[in-house]
C-alpha cells in the first residue's frame, strides 16, 4: 500500500509537469498473484495512472522463457504472468491500462543470462515465441529485451544477435 501511495504522488507530480508515468516496474513474480490482497493494494496507483494516461510496467524472465508456461490457460508463472494479473485483477475490476514489459529475457537459472544456455538462434526463437504471446493481448505495448551493451551484464548482452532482432522487427508488422 505504501508503494501505491508513492506511485500516486509520482503520477500526479509527473502529470503536473506534463508527463505520463510508467508505474510498478515490478520485478519478475511480484506482486504475488496468489495473494488476493497484493494487487488490490496497488489499485490506487493503477487508478491514478489510468486517470493521467500512464502505463503499467512489469519484468518477465524464464530459462527458457516458456518455463512454467501453461499452454492450456495461456498463462505463465514467469513469462506470461502478466496475463494472470490482467485476468484475475485488472480486467474484472475494470482497471485495465496499457502494459509495457520493461525487462524481458532469460534469467533465473544459474549461471544467469541467455549466453550461458542458448545460441543466438535459440534465444531468438524464444523471443519470437514471447512476441507472439504479447501480440495476442491488445493492452500490451511491447517489451524491452535485457540488455544491450551494459557493462557487467555480458551474459545477457544481445549485441551479438542484434542483426537477428533487427531483421525480425523489420519483417514483423
Amino acid at each position: 500500500a505504501w508503494y501505491a501511495q508513492f506511485e500516486v504522488a509520482r503520477v500526479n507530480l509527473l502529470a503536473a509537469n506534463g508527463r505520463k508515468a510508467c508505474i510498478g516496474n515490478f520485478s519478475m513474480g511480484t506482486p504475488d498473484v496468489t495473494n488476493p490482497a497484493a494487487w488490490p493494494a496497488f489499485y490506487p496507483a493503477i487508478d491514478a495512472a489510468r486517470a493521467q494516461g500512464g502505463i503499467l510496467g512489469l519484468h518477465e524472465y524464464g530459462t527458457p522463457m516458456q518455463q512454467h508456461f501453461d499452454a492450456a490457460s495461456g498463462e505463465g508463472w514467469l513469462c506470461g504472468r502478466y496475463r494472470k494479473v490482467y485476468r484475475q485483477f485488472l480486467i474484472p475490476s475494470n482497471r485495465s491500462l496499457p502494459l509495457a514489459i520493461t525487462e524481458a529475457g532469460v534469467d533465473g537459472v544459474a549461471p544467469v543470462g541467455w549466453k550461458n544456455h542458448f545460441t543466438g538462434d535459440q534465444y531468438m526463437a524464444q523471443l519470437q515465441w514471447y512476441d507472439s504471446l504479447m501480440r495476442a493481448d491488445s493492452y500490451v505495448l511491447g517489451a524491452t529485451i535485457f540488455s544491450l551493451e551494459i557493462p557487467g551484464w555480458d551474459s545477457f548482452d544481445i549485441a551479438p544477435m542484434a542483426g537477428l532482432v533487427t531483421d525480425y522487427v523489420r519483417s514483423t508488422p
